[in-house]
């Protein structure tokens, strides 16, 4: 009989026995593992369809989403085009908002302007020239307002008789240095009507830096200015001007306006 008890004890197993068991103690943390899922329904307060989530958190009404996945992205998007509109009225000169391209002088300027809007900011930069007052400018300026509407990337523009004064003062303020590196170094820059600078040595040297470390990073540089040719090399001082236009040519987009 005490046989009997003893193997009777042997072959049964107390509650805590049971849950102490490998088997168990494996099952349970498989079960742990996978999170809890909740469903919802909610209605887009925009296109007004009934959507569905699957979440493994919890929501209270008033935290379920006010707008399904694609609404969202448009009202993101028209945000982001709503502010980058109004910063462009910050960057662009006035002038230069709006503009017409049936008012343009001619056919041929017509055409320009229709390939400098195709143009592509690539590492190759962008040389506009032509005789004074055709629209030059105003192109660019579209061109770089569809850039921006698309990217957000600011152009560091100047406009030609600018540089010189910028360069000056930042000679007497010992900041040179710090403007060269800015305009090397900024996504986009665009220089309007170059020819128009003052080309002192130190005017010359600065000009020549930012394009040697705008072609060396491969950053595109946009120019205007009347002649691409021998009238800008006589500008410099030296080979300089042989140098520059030489760079001109390989580096960028060449348009005739």
């Amino acid at each position: 009989m005490e046989k009997l008890e003893q193997q009777q004890q042997n072959s049964t197993k107390t509650v805590g026995e049971v849950l102490s068991s490998s088997e168990f103690i494996k099952e349970a943390k498989e079960l742990t593992k996978a999170p809890l899922k909740y469903e919802y329904k909610y209605t887009c307060r925009e296109c007004k369809e009934e959507k569905t989530i699957s979440t493994d958190r919890s929501y209270l009404e008033w935290q379920l989403p006010k707008f399904c996945p694609t609404c969202a992205k448009i009202r993101q998007e028209k945000e982001i085009n709503s502010q980058r509109i109004k910063r462009w009225t910050e960057i662009c000169p006035p002038l230069y908002l709006e503009s017409d391209r049936n008012l343009l002088p001619d056919e041929s300027a017509r055409i320009a302007y229709d390939k400098i809007q195709d143009y592509i900011f690539t590492e190759k930069g962008l040389v506009v020239h032509g005789l004074t007052r055709r629209g030059k400018t105003r192109a660019v300026w579209q061109r770089m307002k569809k850039g921006f509407m698309a990217t957000g990337l600011e152009p560091k523009f100047s406009f030609g008789g600018m540089f010189s004064l910028n360069i000056s003062e930042s000679f007497e303020q010992h900041e040179t240095t710090a403007l060269v590196k800015s305009f090397g170094t900024a996504p986009i820059v665009f220089f309007d009507d170059i020819g128009q600078m003052i080309f002192t040595e130190r005017v010359q040297e600065c000009l020549f830096t930012i394009l040697e470390m705008r072609c060396a990073y491969l950053r595109p540089t946009v120019f205007t200015m009347n002649d691409i040719g021998d009238t800008l090399k006589a500008k410099f001082s030296g080979n300089r001007g042989e140098a520059f236009v030489s760079r001109l040519k390989e580096f960028c987009e060449i348009i005739k306006f």
